[in-house]
């Protein structure tokens, strides 16, 4: 049975098959414990992956300037032995630190994408969310969810694709469109001298608070 082979040939290791490719080889190590995978048909620029136990963590490296020391470098995520996940970083101080770069969450169009924060009585209940959609058009809408006590949570706000902002309402039609389905619905200035709500236009002169 070939899948049970583990075969060396001309520097090359295969692990079920008995013709192991080119320069490509796999290496395991007793110190710091690692698994190195590297495809050496670049010459000087070996393409080596990682995976390495340093310090009681998991760290994920890459290289490409042909670097196949036993050592760590050019880290690409660090798992703690906590459960702390480190993206571009070694030492991350959240369950999920990333760090020198961006996180897209992408939607086929028309589709919702969204990040829900939960608690620990009920994982599948969500008391906030933060949701976003497009359409074909890339006409786009941020739409941010809370939840009263009971659980459930409906729509609050959102930022549609020309900018207007709705409070109440999933269909702002100003810039800023507050609707309230209450008695107590409407905007609530607070200060600790003369709060006061400004309405300035382009012209100095009219100006209302």
């Amino acid at each position: 049975d070939t899948n049970r082979y583990m075969v060396f040939k001309d520097g090359d290791v295969g692990i079920g098959t008995n013709a192991p490719g080119t320069n490509a080889h796999l290496e395991v190590y007793k110190d710091n414990p690692q698994i190195v995978l590297t495809d050496s048909n670049e010459g000087t620029n070996d393409k080596t992956f990682r995976f390495i136990n340093i310090n009681e963590a998991l760290r994920i490296t890459a290289r490409t300037d042909g670097n196949t020391a036993n050592t760590a470098g050019g880290d690409i995520m660090t798992l703690e032995r906590d459960g702390n996940v480190g993206i571009g970083t070694i030492n991350p101080a959240t369950l999920l630190q990333v760090s020198g770069g961006d996180i897209t969450i992408q939607g086929a169009d028309g589709e919702s994408r969204w990040f829900g924060f939960t608690s620990s009585a009920s994982a599948n209940t969500y008391v906030a969310k933060i949701e976003s959609d497009h359409d074909a058009n890339w006409g786009g809408n941020l739409k941010f969810f809370t939840g009263p006590a009971g659980g459930g949570n409906a729509e609050r706000m959102r930022i549609d694709g020309d900018g207007k902002v709705g409070i109440g309402t999933n269909a702002p039609v100003s810039l800023l469109d507050v609707s309230g389905s209450s008695t107590y619905g409407g905007i609530t200035v607070r200060g600790n001298v003369v709060p006061r709500v400004v309405f300035s236009g382009t012209n100095s002169d009219h100006n209302w608070g």
